[in-house]
């Protein structure tokens, strides 16, 4: 009997401490949190950022023909971690995998212009405030005759896969709300399309680029991502105003501990956006201010 109740407190004590174990994995205050390990003490230790980030993205991110990383968000993945006391290292993983999480400390954090939309927010801690605000334009080919984007309902329209491009062209875009909420706001689309998915947004102008119909009606994409592929010959052409904006944020992977990290952003972040940084940074690279939110 004494043998039973012996092992029935040795139970009941592992099961406890599995239980606080899972606890201090749960969400607190929307971010998540862990028992071992300091994202940011890591990095500053190993004194190098690593950072995730689209080498087709420009004047986001872009390599120059030397090789170079230059664009808006490598200067500001680049000011992070100088204020980290760190240099900076950038990777180039698939967007798919970047959006995902589990990144099992391949990189740091992303840098890619990207949407915390809810789905994405179950798996990445993401900075707040967003560090810009980008709207959505549509492109067509030069010689398209379609005159409005309500024209393109049923229209084969392409973008980068698994964007916020592809739910709003589908109908399901929900818009987050920041302070995030987990949920976000459903956004009414102008028209719903066959979507196609490109890797890379510029992937998909090059093919629209081709002529009207004959790969695709129209892309969905940053107007200066459509701007910069006009400016480097490509045959295409903005269509009527912007379909919606998007709060842009940096993100943290939420399996690994990255509170502390996080944190520490969030501060720079709030600072560069009073101190008037994000908005010289925008005017330098986009010719407007998409540092605040319109």
């Amino acid at each position: 009997m004494r043998q039973r109740r012996i092992f029935a407190m040795i139970t009941a004590a592992i099961g406890l401490g599995l239980t606080v174990a899972v606890a201090a994995h749960s969400s607190a205050g929307g971010r998540r949190t862990s028992t071992s390990g300091d994202e940011l003490a890591s990095i500053q230790k190993r004194g190098v950022l690593v950072v995730a980030t689209n080498p087709q993205y420009p004047p986001a991110s872009f390599l120059d023909p030397s090789g170079k990383w230059k664009g808006f968000d490598i200067d500001v993945a680049t000011k992070v971690a100088d204020a980290l006391g760190v240099k900076v290292k950038f990777i180039t993983p698939a967007w798919a995998v970047m959006t995902s999480g589990h990144w099992s400390g391949r990189w740091d954090i992303e840098v890619g212009s990207m949407d915390p939309i809810a789905t994405r927010q179950k798996v990445l801690n993401f900075i707040d405030p967003p560090y810009y605000y980008l709207p959505a334009s549509v492109a067509v080919a030069s010689d398209s005759k379609f005159t409005a984007v309500s024209q393109l309902n049923g229209k084969r329209v392409g973008g980068n896969g698994g964007t916020t491009y592809q739910a709003y062209a589908e109908g399901t875009l929900a818009l987050p709300v920041i302070p995030y909420d987990g949920k976000g706001h459903l956004v009414t689309p102008a028209f719903r399309a066959k979507f196609k998915g490109y890797a890379s947004d510029t992937n998909a102008l090059q093919d629209l680029s081709l002529g009207s119909g004959v790969r695709l009606d129209a892309v969905i994409a940053a107007p200066t991502v459509i701007k910069a592929a006009i400016k480097n010959g490509l045959k295409v052409k903005l269509l009527g105003k912007p379909i919606f904006r998007e709060p842009l944020a940096i993100g943290a992977d939420r399996s690994a501990n990255s509170q502390s990290l996080t944190q520490k952003i969030d501060t720079l972040i709030a600072k560069w956006h009073k101190d008037g940084t994000l908005s010289k940074l925008s005017i330098h690279w986009f010719g407007l201010d998409y540092s605040v939110a319109k």
